[in-house]
């Protein structure tokens, strides 16, 4: 008889939820196989799924409040693989899963200043209507696109609950049980103050966004094993700009000294206008994720009101339609390695355990393609894409700086 196999994955952002549904997808099909085959004799495996997030709802962090910027040309050598396999994905999961909000748009790269029309050109929204001196487009338009976070998040989350996973909110996970380099459970207390439980795996995937850093210990590892930083940002949101809504474009922003920004414009499909690259960022380790820290939990984390003002003045310069105060602020922290680099594959020196996170600024273009991956290694013993540049135990020196980047160039804000 086929083995038994209990999934706990850990964290509800788009990396938990896309790994949740392509390891319920995978362990339905196992079912349905084994349900064909069996004899009526032997009893059928169990096979389950369970996702425990801290919060009280899915993509509570970075995956519900991210631009959603999509690239499918944008890696390097050690990414490519990532930018290109997880931009097809997203393609696929908008029509399988009905994301409404998905849709290729054209990206622009521009430099604010007094207004040229001459260094426009025909690709310039009808919205940007401010100072600008030139906008010119950076890439092929089918291969960039914009996606909601928390849509696409939540939908993964519904459909692997549809698969059959079991997905538990406000569960705060203090631990693991190891038994001879195995873990045989993970310890949960619920809703904060409650007892303290154990939920019994067979495997378990670490997925908590720069929280991940503070698991390493669980496994007996040392507190500096994965050394995540999280760089909080503030971001601005106006809602429904129909000008925005009629001719959608991303924009990469040049530097802009008077407001100490480097601004990124990602229209969504409702007409809101979201912009990060505000400058600023504040770098979160250590003691501040810990409990009783100022970061300990997503919900702790703020917008600077200072470079909200900075931010929405860069853009009200731009385009008309940021002439009154944005409708919704707010701040995120993206999961950086000091080599920029994710941590993606298997727990040193634990048989079952797995880590998946610090994608940085491209988690939501990376969520569907590392959740699917992760589903082959625990699963099948085995990815269908070279891991070796991801592992999780890597020990490198820092770099200096860590934002998108096109191929090897940088684009936008640096850090």
């Amino acid at each position: 008889m086929a083995l038994s196999r209990s999934v706990v994955v850990i964290g509800g952002g788009i990396h938990g939820c896309a790994a949740t549904y392509y390891l319920s997808k995978k362990l339905s099909d196992l079912r349905r196989r084994n349900e064909k085959e069996d004899d009526g004799e032997s009893q059928n495996p169990r096979f389950q799924v369970t996702l425990l997030e801290r919060e009280d709802k899915i993509a509570c962090s970075a995956s519900g409040q991210a631009g959603g910027f999509l690239a499918a040309d944008w890696g390097d050598a050690a990414t490519d693989q990532l930018h290109k396999q997880s931009f097809e994905l997203h393609a696929q999961l908008a029509k399988e899963l009905d994301i409404k909000s998905y849709r290729t748009i054209p990206t622009l790269q521009v430099r604010g200043g007094k207004r040229n029309e001459n260094g426009l050109g025909g690709d310039t929204p009808t919205w940007l209507d401010g100072e600008i001196a030139s906008a010119r487009l950076m890439d092929d338009p089918t291969r960039t696109a914009q996606v909601t976070p928390a849509e696409v998040t939540n939908k993964l989350a519904q459909a692997a609950e549809n698969l059959g996973a079991v997905i538990k909110t406000g569960q705060r996970v203090v631990g693991v049980v190891m038994e001879d380099d195995c873990v045989t459970g993970v310890r949960v207390r619920e809703n904060e103050r409650g007892d303290e439980t154990v939920v019994p795996c067979t495997d378990v995937l670490i997925c908590m966004g720069v929280w991940s850093t503070l698991a390493s210990q669980w496994f007996g590892l040392p507190a500096d094993a994965w050394p995540i930083t999280g760089i909080k940002s503030t971001h601005c949101l106006w809602k429904q700009r129909e000008a925005v809504r009629n001719d959608p474009y991303a924009l990469f922003c040049a530097e802009d000294g008077r407001f100490g920004t480097h601004l990124e414009v990602y229209p969504r499909s409702d007409g809101s206008l979201y912009i990060c690259g505000i400058g600023g960022s504040d770098y979160v380790e250590g003691d501040r994720l810990k409990e009783g820290g100022d970061c300990e939990r997503a919900t702790m984390v703020a917008a600077n009101p200072s470079r909200v003002e900075a931010g929405s003045s860069c853009l009200k310069s731009m385009t008309s339609e940021a002439s009154d105060a944005p409708d919704e602020i707010g701040a995120c922290m993206r999961p950086c390695a000091p080599d920029a680099r994710p941590l993606m594959g298997p727990v040193p020196g634990i048989a079952n355990a797995y880590i998946n996170a610090a994608h940085n600024c491209w988690g939501i273009t990376w969520g569907p393609i590392a959740g699917k991956v992760m589903s082959e290694l625990i699963l099948d013993g085995k990815a269908s894409l070279d891991l070796s540049a991801f592992r999780a135990d890597r020990y490198t020196t820092k770099v200096s700086r860590r934002g998108r980047k096109q191929q090897t160039s940088d684009v936008g804000e640096q850090w």
